[in-house]
């Protein structure tokens, strides 16, 4: 088991100006510490519910989850600037210094404040709250070490706060516009079976990489037959087409024919695996 050594915050607070809502986490995960960023963890649900939330496409590099950001006006800090910790242990921190939210709060226009988590909560309380004079909205945590909440309820709670006001009723056939979209992200999870030149050439890798950067979930794996690799993909239809194309163009896979049928939809999966 690791020790406890002492951390002070390693990246600053990210907002702007016209930061409306301030999201609070605890105190960075040694993953997030690695990558300099907010909820760097692989298995953290946050970035695939903000993306949900506001109908975004899956940010993955650093660049793309600060545009979302910035695009729906939401800061980032915790509650936290110092203490001794364990590893990532939220359990084992002791010794805490609160972050000076007071002060961030007067360059934005942050009036709402949603915690990341009971801790994160409990800590914003006993430092910043009486400070601030914000009651903050404690959320589920959408660490992967809160495996007891499901994605559709961590969505459902999360939305509930975060969600922006629904779109102007445009009528278009009878449908709103806000409607239709909603139609077209509604996932699906299709059964692949790629024929080809598709094993010991680095297909699986390459499925993995290319499912992960697109925000889709799923697995994939060898046949018994050497000419064949299966697969489960899941997203928004558009994108498991695109899947598709793109695997299809990659020349050393000598791609010869793609079967699908449908399957039911997983709900709460959140990774890609090799299998």
């Amino acid at each position: 088991m690791a020790e406890s050594e002492y951390h002070t915050h390693e990246f600053p607070p990210f907002f702007r100006p016209d930061s409306e809502i301030l999201i609070l986490g605890s105190f960075p995960s040694v993953k997030s510490r690695e990558a300099g960023f907010y909820y760097g963890h692989p298995q953290n649900r946050f970035w695939p519910l903000l993306a949900d939330i506001f109908r975004e496409k899956l940010p993955v590099s650093r660049e793309e989850k600060e545009a979302l950001l910035i695009r729906n006006r939401v800061a980032l800090w915790d509650a936290i600037e110092a203490c001794e910790i364990r590893g990532s242990s939220d359990a084992s921190i002791r010794g805490a210094v609160a972050s000076d939210i007071p002060a961030l709060l007067q360059k934005t226009q942050v009036r709402k404040i949603v915690t990341n988590g009971k801790l994160a909560d409990r800590y914003y309380r006993k430092f910043s709250e009486s400070r601030t004079g914000i009651k903050a909205v404690c959320l589920p945590s959408t660490s992967p070490a809160n495996a007891a909440v499901r994605f559709p309820e961590l969505l459902a709670a999360w939305k509930k706060e975060l969600a922006p006001p629904a779109a102007a009723e445009t009528a278009d056939n009878g449908l709103l516009v806000a409607e239709k979209e909603r139609e077209h992200s509604v996932p699906v999870r299709v059964h692949l079976t790629f024929t080809g030149r598709v094993q010991h050439v680095g297909f699986r890798v390459t499925a993995f990489d290319t499912a992960r950067k697109m925000g889709l979930t799923g697995w994939v794996r060898n046949c018994p037959q050497p000419d064949r690799t299966e697969a489960e993909v899941q997203g928004a239809p558009g994108q498991v087409e695109d899947f598709v194309r793109k695997m299809q163009e990659v020349p050393r896979f000598a791609i010869r024919h793609v079967a699908r049928y449908d399957c039911p939809v997983k709900e709460g999966e959140t990774y890609f695996d090799i299998r």
